[in-house]
């Protein structure tokens, strides 16, 4: 049996690996956990220092489903695809940031909480007036998840960005 010690920068100490640091957070490296960038800043995965967050408006997409938060788990990297087609932004720029599940009699109800890192306004812009239900419900069905039951969007964190890092 082995103890895992650290990661090398860019990764994030798993129980017997290490993990690609998650989008939006850097990972120095020699520490467990990553590190959250600021509140109005993204990172792609596998940054490794603050010098990696850099500052976007968020366009947050609520969608609600009919399903099960263990059913999402097995089907999150398809989720984030098809909310990544449906509005046309980079699939590294998605992160679920919040799932609640209900129950009503015997229908689970489940929302899903999205954000997308856009370099400015005018592409949060770009990408409020692009989506639409129905092509993120075909998006949804082409890759094996019932339709969503509703989906709002809307742009958090007003803020001009310098996007200079922002595809790279």
């Amino acid at each position: 049996v082995y103890v895992l010690q650290s990661c090398p920068p860019g990764y994030a100490t798993g129980i017997h690996a290490c993990n690609i640091c998650p989008s939006a957070n850097y990972c120095p490296g020699g520490t467990s956990m990553p590190i959250q960038c600021p509140s109005d800043m993204f990172s792609l995965a596998g940054s490794n220092s603050s010098a990696s967050c850099f500052k976007v408006v968020f366009v947050s997409l609520v969608v609600s489903m009919i399903l099960s938060a263990a059913q999402l788990l097995d089907k999150q990297v398809a989720f984030i695809e098809a909310v990544a087609s449906s509005t046309r932004t980079r699939i590294n720029l998605v992160q679920i940031h919040g799932v609640v599940s209900t129950q009503i009699l015997n229908q689970i109800s489940t929302q899903i909480m999205c954000s997308l890192a856009c370099p400015d306004v005018q592409q949060a812009q770009a990408t409020v007036l692009y989506f639409s239900k129905s092509s993120l419900d075909v998006e949804l069905n082409a890759r094996g998840i019932l339709a969503a039951e509703s989906a709002s969007i809307n742009i958090e964190n007003m803020i001009i960005s310098n996007s200079d890092n922002f595809l790279e």
